[in-house]
């Protein structure tokens, strides 16, 4: 028996198509050993792997990371309704989205979506940004007051993401009569 290359004509003419196989969601393992019971060719599941990319096969679908729509969905429901990771991905997939929880982190750490930060100067960043926006709105009259809860709520409505500690510390600040005019309503 004469050997050849496993090339993509050989494998179309033997298999009907170099594809077809990958398409029915076998593994290259499996293809391999597809290949080695039918046509007593043994081949490596590096070699098919090898092969099927040079042919421009893929079993990734990148939809995913170029999405919009999946994007803009990640980010409501990030910022509208607070979801975690796992909420989020639940939600999506009950939504028709084929995503991993790695390429919703990927996702939505491209998109700035972080929960917390380690980095100061990016910390220092945030609050910067909070204590700009506090101010535009407190001096328009927007959040006047407004408790822990309904001022987070109101940040998270603009994008924009800050522990509520450190918002609340922020607003102490920038509004020290509002905090203590809200102290005695309450009393």
């Amino acid at each position: 028996m004469r050997l050849c290359p496993f090339t993509a004509l050989h494998t179309a003419s033997e298999l009907g198509s170099h594809d077809t196989l990958h398409d029915a969601d076998c593994s290259s393992a499996r293809i391999a050993s597809i290949i080695e019971a039918q046509y007593h060719v043994r081949v490596g599941e590096r070699t098919i792997k090898t092969r099927l990319s040079g042919w421009g096969v893929s079993k990734r679908d990148r939809t995913a990371t170029t999405d919009s729509s999946l994007h803009s969905r990640i980010k409501e429901l990030f910022f509208e309704r607070c979801l975690s990771d796992a909420e989020i991905l639940r939600t999506i997939r009950a939504e028709g989205f084929t995503v991993s929880s790695r390429t919703l982190r990927r996702i939505r750490t491209e998109q700035g979506l972080v929960r917390r930060t380690d980095d100061s100067s990016e910390r220092q960043l945030h609050d910067d940004i909070a204590t700009k926006h506090l101010l535009e709105a407190y001096n328009e009259g927007t959040i006047q007051g407004y408790g822990r809860e309904l001022l987070f709520a109101h940040m998270r409505g603009e994008y924009l993401i800050i522990p509520r500690y450190r918002l609340h510390e922020i607003y102490r600040t920038i509004a020290p009569e509002a905090i203590q005019q809200r102290k005695n309503d309450m009393q």
